[in-house]
Formats: C-alpha cells, sequence, structure tokens
C-alpha cells in the first residue's frame, strides 16, 4: 500500500506543481505592428473601417477560400460584426464585432473564436497622419487567458503566432491603398431613371476579377452576336444587374445586360433573355477607377444613403461607360446605380 500512497503524492505533485505556478504567470499578451502607407489618413481610417474590407487584405481571411462569411447589421458601424465558418483548425468559426469607432483615429473589435476552442481576444487599427500624403498604421490584437489556461502561455509564443500574419495582412494592406487614387472623385446625385428594355443573360462567379470578366465578356459576346444577325444595335453602356450578392458564399450572381429595342417578333436563342430595367428614384455614384477599387465608391454610396435616410429599393446596378480593351485601368469610369426610397 505505501507504494501506491507515493505513486499517488507523486502524481498530486506532478499535477500540483504547473497548477501552482499558472498563479503566478501574467495571462495578458500583447501584439502589435505598424506600417506607413502613402495615402491620407481619412482614405486609409474610412478604408478599414469596413469589415468586409479585410477579406482583401487579412492573411486570416484568405487562408480558406471556401470558408463561409457573413455580416450582420450595418457595416463600418458599432454592433456590425463578421462571422466566418471554416473547416480549416487553423481558421475555425467565429465572430469579429466592431465595439468602438474613434472617427479618424482608431476602431476597436471584439474578436469570439468558438472552434476549434472558445476565447474572446480584441484587435483595434489606429491611423496617425505622418504627413497630407503619409499615414501611420497600427494592427494590435491584446487579449487575457484566464487561469489555469494561462500555463499555455509557456509553451505559446504569441508574439512568434501573430506578428508575422500581422505584417503580411499590412503589407497587403499598403500596397493596395497605394495602388488606389489618392483622392478619389466620387460624384453622388438623386435622380429618377426611365425604364428601358434590354437584354441580359444571368451568370453567377466567385469574387474574382478574372472569373467575373470572363463571365461577363461570354455573355456579352453571346448576345452581340444575335443583334448583328438581327441587324440592331445597342442603344446605351453595358450594365450588369445585381441578384445576389454573397460575402457568404464569395458569390455574385448578375445579369449582364445590354440596351437594345428588340423588334416585335425576334426569336432569343440559348440563354438570352429579354426585360426592362428599373423605373423610380436611385442614388447614382461615378466611380473613377478600376474595378477592383469600387469598393470605395460602394462605401461612399452606404455612406451617403445613411446620412440621407434612403433604404434600398430593389437590384443595384452597374453601368461600364468605358471599354477595359481601350481604356487604362485608372481611367475606367463606371456608374453605380442604387434604387433607393
Amino acid at each position: 500500500m505505501k507504494i501506491f500512497k507515493k505513486i499517488i503524492i507523486a502524481l498530486v505533485i506532478i499535477i500540483a506543481i504547473p497548477l501552482i505556478a499558472a498563479l503566478f504567470i501574467n495571462g495578458e499578451y500583447a501584439v502589435v505592428r505598424e506600417t506607413t502607407i502613402n495615402q491620407p489618413k481619412e482614405m486609409v481610417f474610412e478604408y478599414v473601417k469596413y469589415l468586409k474590407n479585410q477579406n482583401n487584405f487579412s492573411v486570416w481571411s484568405q487562408m480558406d477560400t471556401t470558408m463561409k462569411k457573413g455580416f450582420v447589421g450595418t457595416d463600418g458601424t458599432v454592433g456590425c460584426y463578421a462571422t466566418w465558418d471554416s473547416e480549416n483548425e487553423d481558421v475555425g468559426k467565429g465572430e469579429q464585432e466592431i465595439t468602438k469607432i474613434t472617427e479618424g483615429e482608431r476602431i476597436d473589435f471584439e474578436l469570439r473564436f468558438l472552434k476549434p476552442f472558445e476565447a474572446t481576444d480584441n484587435a483595434y487599427f489606429m491611423t496617425e497622419s505622418v504627413d497630407d500624403n503619409q499615414t501611420k498604421i497600427q494592427w494590435g490584437f491584446d487579449g487575457k487567458m484566464n487561469y489555469p489556461m494561462n500555463l499555455m502561455l509557456l509553451l505559446m509564443d504569441m508574439e512568434e503566432m501573430l506578428a508575422p500574419d500581422l505584417e503580411k495582412g499590412l503589407a497587403n494592406l499598403k500596397e493596395l491603398l497605394e495602388k488606389m487614387p489618392s483622392t478619389p472623385t466620387i460624384e453622388i446625385s438623386e435622380l429618377e431613371v426611365i425604364s428601358q428594355p434590354i437584354l441580359y443573360i444571368e451568370e453567377a462567379a466567385s469574387l474574382n476579377s478574372e472569373e467575373i470578366g470572363a463571365k461577363m465578356g461570354a455573355a456579352f459576346g453571346e448576345m452581340m452576336a444575335l443583334m448583328s444577325v438581327v441587324k440592331i444595335e445597342m442603344t446605351a453602356a453595358p450594365l450588369a444587374i445585381t441578384n445576389e450578392f454573397s460575402i457568404q458564399e464569395m458569390k455574385w450572381v448578375f445579369d449582364c445586360a445590354i440596351v437594345a429595342d428588340m423588334p416585335r417578333g425576334t426569336e432569343l436563342s440559348g440563354r438570352i433573355k429579354s426585360g426592362t430595367t428599373y423605373a423610380g428614384k436611385v442614388v447614382k455614384a461615378v466611380h473613377v477607377g478600376s474595378y477592383e477599387q469600387s469598393v470605395i465608391t460602394y462605401n461612399a454610396i452606404e455612406k451617403y444613403m445613411k446620412e440621407h435616410n434612403l433604404s434600398e429599393n430593389g437590384r443595384s446596378w452597374e453601368e461600364y461607360i468605358d471599354d477595359p480593351t481601350l481604356v487604362a485601368p485608372e481611367k475606367l469610369r463606371t456608374n453605380i446605380y442604387f434604387p433607393v426610397k
């Protein structure tokens, strides 16, 4: 029996030592990285304020292209949160909520990890003007592991785990924003539009510019071929009318449309259908620049509608004024329309 008592005592000691040690381990940690972006502070802050924009630069958002993503609330405002769910254990499942915004200075987030383990951390962006055209931005994480989980900090180097991904994310953000116009001219107006006859083909594509471009090119080519046979011409710039836009599924479902009045009795073939565009009140914005940069204009429209107490009243659409094969990306003009009430 003595030997069993000694074994039990030894086991108790082995278990007790780390638990006692955990009482003296600081469970708090903080990791922060910074970079300088050659753009005005207002532009940088306005971009990072929106959760959805993290899909364009965050390493974690790009780890699993098949993860399910969603948004609840109005992006860029306190209380809005993004959700993610991935089978990849390095990504897992969780939520990120905007908890505080100090306009032009700082955005605070709460990260709630649900799988493969439960934890709550804090994150933030801070922006500071270096000069009129340079901004220092910090991206930080901080959290606390409560007893006895704080013992894990002896085995985990949070600096080593988080810092490389923060640095890469900031490098992606710097590259992305420095390609954008410093002071994008966004003309926003309210007007009434009339209905127009269109030919259209519905397409679906992942949120990938190359795939979207290929799908549009094929659809517009198919419609133009029919129009050459029946001898009619397009009467306005081509359109893309949104049927569904899902960050969660990383998918855009849209109608490629050509404004054209088909002669009565014309038989449509294949995927081509006929219809009409929306008639009524809209908010119109003129985006100048590449299609990938249109998020800035969409953010501006969202802000405008909120400030003017307007709500969506139908499918939004884009009107492509310039031919991307003839006009430089930074000079491309795209009219974006949102039906409102």
